[in-house]
C-alpha cells in the first residue's frame, strides 16, 4: 500500500518479484486496470491508482485492493480514477465500511455496484484533460503561495530581529516605527503573530519593553531583600543554607541590560525542588478519582496553568508518604525531561499536590517575583538556557542543578510588575489579532465551499 499514491494523478511505484512468489495470496492486475485501497485509513485518504508501465504488463499487490478492469477502450481508466477519488464517493464509502476499528474495509459491492455517471468517450477525455489543467494550475498556485509565505516569513524575522538587536532607545523606536508602518501586511498568519509574541517576551527580559523609573529600588536592593528572606528561612530551619553559586561570566550575558538591573544565577532567586523518586513514588494503579493532585507534564496547559479536567489524583495516605516534591500555592512547575522539557506553569488552581519525577518545583524566595519568572522562562532567552545544559541524548533531560545555573536578567521588583502588566496587555492584543485572523480565514473557506458547491450543482 505505501507504493500507491493519494494524489489525483493515481501514480504508483513498483518493485520486481519472481512470479512464483506472488502467484497466490495477492491481488493481480494489468496495465490499464484501476486499483482502490479498501482498508481504513487508506480508503479515506483516496489511495487509488491506474496501473501502468508494469513489467511484462502485469503485476501483483496487497489483497487490500479492489481492482477494476475497463471492458472497453471507450472507458477511460483515468475518468474512473477521478470518480473513485471524488469526495462524494469517499464520503458515502465511509458510511458502509464494515469491520472493527482500525480494520474497517469498503465492501466489494460498494466498489462494483455504485452507479457511475458515464459520459461519452470524447467527453471523458475532455474531462480528464480539464482536470489535469486545473490541477496543474492548483499546483502552481500552491507553489506561489509557499514561496510568498517563505518570503513573508523571512521579512517578519528580519524586521522583528531589528527590534531585539537595537543598541539604543532611539534605534529601537525607529525600528518599531518601521515595523508598525507595515503591521497589517506583516502579521497576517498565526506563525507571524506567534513570532511577535516571542519578540515581546525577548524585549521584556532585555529591559526594553517598559521605561525604567528612577524611583525604583535597584536590582541590587532586591537581591538584598532576597538574601534577608533566605536567612529567615534558614534560621527558622525551614531550609538548609544554600550552596554558593559561581558568579555570572561575561560569556553568559548575551545582551546589555539597564543600569539598575543585574545579571544573576537563577538559583539565587528561589528553591528548586525535585519530586520524590523513592519507593513511595505512585504508580498508575494507585490513582484515585478524588484526592490530592498528582501533577505531570501532560497537565501543563498552554495558558501556563494546570489542567482542571484531566488531573490525576492520589490518596491522602500516599501523598503523606512522599518526602519531597509537594507544591505550595505560589510555586511554578518546570519540565525537566522528555519532548516537552522546558514547559512551565503556575500551579494554579491547586493549593496542594505533588509532582512526578519529570517535573521540578520552582519556589521563589519572594512570591511577588513569580509572574516575571514565568515570562522569563517562556522567553526566547529563557528557552535558550535549556540548550546550555541539555545532555543531547535521544531523551533530552535537565537537572535541578542545571536550571539553577541559568543566566537571569534581574530587574527591580517594581519594574517586574510593569513588565508583566505590559506583556499581558500586548499578548491579549496578539490573541485578538489571531482571533480576527481565524475568523477571516473561516469566512474565506465558507465562501470558497459555497462557490464550489454552487458550481457542482449547476
Amino acid at each position: 500500500m505505501p507504493l500507491v499514491t493519494t494524489s489525483y494523478h493515481g501514480d504508483h511505484e513498483d518493485e520486481p518479484r519472481n512470479w512464483g512468489e506472488i502467484k497466490k495470496g495477492y491481488s493481480h492486475f494489468a496495465n490499464g486496470d484501476v486499483g482502490l485501497a479498501k482498508i481504513t485509513p487508506c480508503f479515506e485518504n483516496s489511495k487509488a491508482a491506474v496501473f501502468r508501465n508494469l513489467r511484462n504488463g502485469i503485476g501483483a499487490g496487497t489483497t487490500e485492493l479492489h481492482v477494476a478492469r475497463p471492458l472497453s477502450s471507450a472507458i477511460n481508466p483515468y475518468f474512473l480514477l477521478l470518480f473513485l477519488k471524488s469526495p462524494r464517493f469517499l464520503k458515502e464509502g465511509e458510511k458502509v465500511m464494515t469491520g472493527s476499528a482500525g480494520q474497517k474495509r469498503v465492501p466489494k459491492g460498494y466498489f462494483s455496484e455504485t452507479p457511475l455517471p458515464l459520459p461519452p468517450e470524447e467527453e471523458q477525455h475532455r474531462i480528464v484533460q480539464k482536470v489535469d489543467e486545473l490541477m496543474a494550475l492548483c499546483d502552481r498556485l500552491e507553489q506561489q503561495t509557499s514561496d510568498q509565505l517563505e518570503a513573508h516569513e523571512t521579512l517578519v524575522d528580519t524586521l522583528l530581529g531589528t527590534l531585539t538587536q537595537s543598541e539604543s532607545a532611539t534605534e529601537l523606536a525607529d525600528n518599531w516605527a518601521r515595523l508598525a508602518a507595515h503591521f497589517d501586511t506583516l502579521f497576517t498568519t498565526e506563525q507571524s503573530i506567534d513570532k511577535l509574541k516571542q519578540t515581546i517576551l525577548q524585549l521584556a527580559v532585555m529591559g526594553r519593553l517598559v521605561e525604567q523609573d528612577v524611583g525604583d529600588d535597584s536590582a541590587k536592593g532586591l537581591l538584598a531583600s532576597i538574601e534577608r528572606r533566605k536567612q529567615e528561612l534558614v534560621e527558622a530551619k525551614q531550609i538548609k543554607t544554600p550552596k554558593k553559586l559561581p558568579a555570572i561570566t561575561s560569556e553568559e550575558t548575551l545582551f546589555e541590560i539597564p543600569q539598575n538591573w543585574q545579571w544573576v544565577k537563577f538559583g539565587e532567586l528561589g528553591l528548586f525542588i525535585n519530586g520524590d523518586r523513592s519507593k513511595n513514588y505512585p504508580n498508575k494503579e494507585e490513582y484515585v478519582e478524588r484526592g490530592v493532585a498528582w501533577i505531570n507534564t501532560g497537565h501543563i496547559e498552554p495558558s501556563g496553568t494546570l489542567t482542571r479536567t484531566h488531573m490525576h489524583f492520589i490518596t491522602r495516605e500516599k501523598y503523606d508518604s512522599l518526602r519531597s516534591g509537594k507544591i505550595e500555592p505560589t510555586d511554578l512547575v518546570y519540565c525537566l525531561r522528555g519532548a516537552t522539557f522546558g514547559k512551565t506553569a503556575f500551579v494554579t488552581p491547586y493549593e496542594e499536590g505533588a509532582i512526578a519525577s519529570s517535573l521540578m518545583i520552582i519556589r521563589p524566595y519572594l512570591p511577588a517575583m513569580r509572574s516575571y519568572i514565568y515570562r522569563y522562562l517562556t522567553s526566547p532567552f529563557g528557552r535558550s538556557q535549556i540548550f546550555r545544559f541539555d545532555n543531547g541524548s535521544a531523551q533530552p533531560n535537565l537537572s535541578a542543578n542545571s536550571v539553577m545555573m541559568y543566566a537571569f536578567p534581574l530587574p527591580p521588583l517594581e519594574e517586574q510588575h510593569r513588565i508583566v502588566q505590559k506583556v499581558d496587555e500586548l499578548m491579549a492584543l496578539c490573541d485578538q489579532l489571531k482571533g480576527r485572523l481565524n475568523q477571516a480565514n473561516e469566512t474565506r473557506c465558507q465562501l470558497a465551499e459555497t462557490i464550489v458547491e454552487q458550481g457542482l450543482s449547476a
